[in-house]
């Protein structure tokens, strides 16, 4: 869908006449409901899909525009880095998850995707593809999403001092 309201939007751009600039308008309210909309969805499922006193971690992904290498991306990554709502999303999952009897609590996003959750080795290669995690140390292979959100979940442990907690529910927004 984001990219065909971008393709429509480039569209009405270069037209530059009063009737584009009028769809433009009502285009850029559209996509705004749009957004919202898919975040609500998103943090209620997220929030649904746990019992009330779950615990949620999530990444901290507060400079993740800074943060990120965008020098290998293509400009369709770019676009979609720039134009996700993360804060919003993260504010909606709390507030969603307090009315729930939830909680929600961010950790250091750093190397949760590239780190192994079987052995800890952290290697760039790991992460064979978007979907794929495969560790060069000790051959163990999961889904690259699962593996991440093991690691945030792990890393919320060791920063309380917790070897195992029953009722933990970590996830990745990327």
């Amino acid at each position: 869908m984001e990219r065909r309201y971008f393709r429509l939007k480039r569209a009405l751009q270069s037209k530059g006449s009063d009737s584009a600039k009028r769809h433009l308008k009502k285009l850029a309210h559209k996509v705004s409901r749009f957004r919202l909309n898919c975040d609500h969805v998103v943090s209620r499922r997220l929030v649904q899909s746990g019992i009330p006193g779950t615990l949620i971690v999530i990444e901290n992904l507060q400079e993740i525009r800074s943060n990120t290498k965008q020098r290998k991306r293509s400009k369709q990554q770019k676009r979609a880095m720039h134009q996700w709502s993360f804060n919003r999303l993260r504010d909606l999952l709390i507030y969603k998850a307090d009315a729930h009897g939830c909680r929600v609590v961010e950790v250091d996003p750093s190397y949760t995707s590239q780190r192994c959750s079987r052995c800890g080795y952290i290697h760039r290669s790991n992460r064979r593809s978007q979907s794929r995690f495969k560790c060069r140390n000790c051959g163990f292979e999961l889904n690259a999403d699962l593996n991440g959100s093991r690691n945030i979940a792990e890393k919320y442990l060791a920063s309380v001092g917790i070897a195992n907690a029953g009722g933990l529910m970590s996830t990745s927004l990327m």
